[in-house]
């Protein structure tokens, strides 16, 4: 497993006079499962200068213990301090907890996560965005079941793919026939959980009865996600 040198990483570590005096940059969940890890470290604001972190174990969520600590020099101190976790400073670089405690140590990365503004918003851009592709193949199978056209956003008098964007959607291609049509909707960047790229594929079947649609692709997560 490889390690990372607190050295080498503490070496590029800027002074961090561009974050906030509350150092919100400590607020979040930080993991280090991509090297093998089984905790993360929960940390939140308990007033305007203490902060609780919680260690929880991955596989089934309990708290393994909870500290109270406060910002000393850009560090975020535990306790009094001492241990194998007592202080952590923030490596805007990697965006990442490094542990000063410990010679050697993997960093503590961000852990991704949808919030619930994203996830809302993303699915009432699906519901308004995509929408017009959706009735546009449902009217072609209704009108020309069981033809086999190829179809397009053209085809169909849909904008463009590039055109049907929002704030979370990058694009809504159309294709496949008019039997079974595909809608692809591709995601910009999601706060700090998806990257840009992730997709939405849903897959029609035309019947006498309309569209039976499937769904999958890289960004299922949004339809899952509640919010």
């Amino acid at each position: 497993m490889k390690l990372f040198s607190i050295l080498s990483v503490l070496a590029t570590l800027p002074i961090l006079t561009s974050c906030t005096k509350q150092h919100d940059e400590f607020v979040g969940t930080w993991g280090n499962e991509w090297m093998g890890g089984t905790v993360h470290f929960v940390v939140t604001k308990d007033g305007s200068d203490s902060f609780i972190v919680k260690e929880v174990l991955l596989e089934n969520g309990a708290i393994i213990s909870t500290s109270v600590g406060k910002v000393v020099n850009d560090q975020l101190v535990l306790n009094d301090g001492t241990g194998l976790f007592g202080k952590f400073a923030y490596s805007p670089s990697e965006n990442a907890l490094v542990v000063i405690n410990q010679p050697t140590s993997p960093i503590y990365r961000r852990v991704a996560t949808l919030t619930a503004s994203d996830i809302s918003n993303a699915k009432k851009e699906i519901d308004v965005i995509v929408k017009p592709a959706f009735v546009a193949t449902g009217t072609a199978c209704s009108t020309n079941f069981p033809g086999a056209p190829d179809i397009s956003n053209a085809v169909l008098g849909l904008p463009s793919a590039s055109s049907m964007s929002g704030a979370y959607i990058d694009s809504v291609f159309t294709g496949g026939t008019e039997s079974e049509p595909t809608i692809t909707v591709t995601f910009k960047t999601i706060g700090n959980a998806l990257p840009a790229g992730r997709t939405l594929v849903y897959r029609g079947v035309c019947s006498t009865t309309g569209l039976a649609w499937t769904v999958s692709g890289t960004g299922l997560e949004i339809l899952n996600a509640k919010g």
